[in-house]
C-alpha cells in the first residue's frame, strides 16, 4: 500500500512540531531546575543550610538524568550503538571524577604544605 507524498509531509511536519514542543518543555523544566538552586542561594540566611545543599543536589541530579535521556538520547541500552554510547558516557564521568577529585587533593596538600 503506498502512501500519498501529502501526507507524508503532513506527517513529517507534525512530528516536528511535536517535538520541537516536546524539547521546548524540557528546556523550559531544565530553566527552572537551573533557577531554582540560584534563588535559594541567593536566600541562604533564611533558609536551614541541610535543607540547601538536599535541594541543589537533587535539582542537579534531576538535571543530569533529564539531559541525558532528552539531549543526549542515553537511554537503557538495546543496541549495541546505544551500549557503546553509555559506556563511553560513564567513562567521561569516571575521568571528571578523577580530574575534580585529584585536584582537590593536590590543593589541599599544597595547603597542607604551606603552612
Amino acid at each position: 500500500m503506498k502512501i500519498n507524498s501529502k501526507y507524508k509531509s503532513y506527517n513529517k511536519f507534525f512530528n516536528k512540531k511535536i517535538y520541537k514542543l516536546h524539547l521546548g518543555k524540557v528546556f523550559l523544566i531544565c530553566f527552572i531546575l537551573t533557577i531554582f538552586p540560584f534563588l535559594l542561594a541567593c536566600e541562604r540566611d533564611e533558609i536551614n543550610k541541610k535543607i540547601i545543599t538536599i535541594a541543589i543536589i537533587s535539582c542537579i541530579t534531576m538535571q543530569i538524568i533529564i539531559q541525558f535521556v532528552y539531549f543526549l538520547h542515553l537511554k537503557l541500552p538495546s543496541t549495541n550503538i546505544q551500549q557503546w554510547n553509555l559506556i563511553s558516557c560513564f567513562f567521561t564521568i569516571l575521568i571528571i571524577i578523577i580530574l575534580v577529585s585529584g585536584s582537590i587533593w593536590i590543593m589541599h596538600h599544597l595547603h597542607h604544605n604551606l603552612m
